[in-house]
């Protein structure tokens, strides 16, 4: 994965989507938020109001704190509203593809009641806070939507307070043309279609899909036959998807749990850092390292230690602190640094790397070196343990 903004591409946008791929059947929201019973929002034009306070000071808090997750009655938009640190994420989700993203930095006090409205019409979306016009932060097409059970869900936990929810299909937000003409120039990528496609081959049980020739799914299954039997299990589906296809935010690939899909960019499909990454997303979700867990109860996030994961920073602003801290805290990327099932991925695709070209992690393992890490060693032994890869890549990668 690349890269990107911070909200765009750290925990908050994996937890987002891995929760909406966790809906159960009859029920919109997970435990963590307060559904509300005969409540609807309207997609294509309408509004949400609703009430605010803190009761506890959370700007130093790394959580994200939802105040609203809602899906319109059709299912064909999605509307977040959260808040991690002294920052307001609101977004929404609609045209199949196509993300409004507002960033509201805060200095709410505890106790103190704060409205807001998130409104929209067609393509133009506009947020206010205590009544003050946030500014859009980006309009950008994204992954695709897909189908997500309709509901309003409010959050509910000790550090907030939220009430005076109303939704209308009145909106007071006017289309402009630019928003209007970015929507009608976006084609979504529908990748949906190509995992739906029938396999060109099978291999250990994996259908692969897509691939322009033999000798790309030759590559991939190099690749295949690497995996310890209980990874594979996790993935039944391989797609090659054309650069120009791939989702705008789509890094260099991508995982989807619900369909068991890795999804590759034709142009890094045969990356081993981007194959095994995504396959790590995809075996963490079946075990549940990293993946609805409480932070407490993560034995991955525990080994660097929770508050190395500084979730919701700027990646310019985060990129000093992750220079003076990574050898110690045993994390190799700044993306890592932000988020812990992200630093697991980015292992396992570093440790597969190493093992295609011959490269070791002794420097990080020896005491006397200045990239010495005793969390390297306890990092790459739970990945063994948890069958992330073979003894055989393990005793390659560990060896001097």
């Amino acid at each position: 994965m690349d890269v990107r903004r911070d909200y765009e591409r750290s925990c908050q946008v994996a937890a987002v989507l891995f929760f909406l791929l966790l809906l159960p059947q009859g029920s919109a929201f997970a435990t963590s938020l307060r559904t509300l019973e005969g409540q609807r929002i309207h997609s294509d034009a309408g509004s949400i109001d609703l009430r605010f306070r803190l009761r506890e000071d959370i700007r130093s808090d790394q959580h994200e704190h939802a105040l609203l997750i809602g899906v319109s009655a059709d299912s064909r938009e999605r509307y977040e509203i959260r808040i991690v640190n002294d920052k307001l994420n609101a977004r929404r989700y609609f045209g199949g593809c196509l993300l409004s993203a507002f960033l509201y930095a805060h200095d709410f006090r505890v106790g103190d009641w704060h409205s807001l409205r998130f409104s929209w019409n067609g393509a133009t979306t506009e947020l206010l806070v205590d009544q003050d016009s946030v500014a859009l932060h980006e309009l950008l097409a994204v992954d695709d939507l897909g189908t997500v059970l309709p509901g309003v869900g409010l959050g509910r936990e000790s550090s907030l307070e939220i009430g005076g929810f109303r939704s209308s299909s009145d909106s007071p937000t006017v289309q402009t043309s630019s928003d209007r003409d970015f929507a009608l120039g976006t084609t979504c990528p529908n990748i949906d279609a190509l995992i739906g496609e029938a396999a060109q081959e099978n291999q250990r049980g994996i259908a692969l899909k897509h691939f322009p020739d033999q000798r790309s799914r030759d590559t991939i299954t190099s690749y295949l036959n690497l995996l310890p039997d209980p990874m594979t299990s996790a993935i039944a589906t391989i797609v090659y998807v054309e650069d120009a296809r791939m989702p705008k935010r789509g890094g260099l690939g991508g995982a989807q749990p619900r369909s068991r899909s890795l999804v590759l960019k034709g142009s890094s499909f045969s990356d081993p850092t981007v194959f095994f990454h995504e396959a790590a997303h995809l075996y963490d979700f079946r075990v549940k390292i990293n993946f609805g867990v409480p932070e407490p109860q993560n034995e991955w996030a525990a080994i660097s230690g929770v508050s190395c994961y500084k979730k919701a920073t700027d990646i310019a602003e985060f990129a000093e602190y992750f220079q003076k801290t990574h050898v110690q805290n045993g994390i190799l990327a700044a993306q890592g640094g932000q988020c812990a099932s992200e630093d697991l991925a980015i292992w396992v695709g570093a440790v597969y790397d190493y093992y295609l070209k011959n490269k070791t992690f002794t420097d990080m393992m020896n005491p006397s070196s200045p990239k010495y890490s005793d969390k390297t060693r306890k990092k790459l032994d739970f990945l063994l343990q948890k069958g992330f890869f073979s003894q055989v890549v393990y005793d390659k990668v560990t060896s001097r």
